[in-house]
């Protein structure tokens, strides 16, 4: 599935959202050690390429957040061409002093290495 015209992606960042629909509650109640998934939203009306974060609780998919709308060009691509994202929980943030929570996260994925998006690169390839 990956060849040699591939480049791996490794990407570290917040998720943005985490204040909507009961999300807090959801991530007040998180280890650090649960599952993650993404999962494309293309029909979504802020962002045809949004990217949604969702964490496993004893075998139930809550939505936490999203990936930033300025950071998920090259992951929806990676979903839609099928290819595999892998995410981890960095570390979940704030909380403390009336704070919002939030979540760190670690991305791995795969995509052309002609198509690598400065988003990630820095600089175009």
């Amino acid at each position: 599935m990956y060849t040699e015209n591939m480049k791996e992606v490794n990407y570290h960042s917040k998720i943005v959202g985490t204040t909507f629909e009961n999300r807090q509650d959801i991530l007040a109640h998180l280890e650090g050690n649960e599952s993650l998934r993404v999962r494309r939203e293309p029909k979504n009306q802020y962002d045809p390429r949004a990217v949604a974060v969702d964490v496993d609780i004893k075998g139930i998919w809550y939505p936490v957040g999203y990936i930033a709308k300025d950071k998920n060009k090259d992951i929806a691509e990676a979903l839609d061409a099928g290819r595999e994202v892998e995410i981890k929980i960095s570390e979940v943030t704030g909380g403390d002093k009336g704070k919002n929570l939030g979540m760190n996260i670690c991305l791995k994925f795969w995509v052309l290495s002609a198509c690598y998006s400065f988003y990630f690169s820095g600089k175009p390839v």
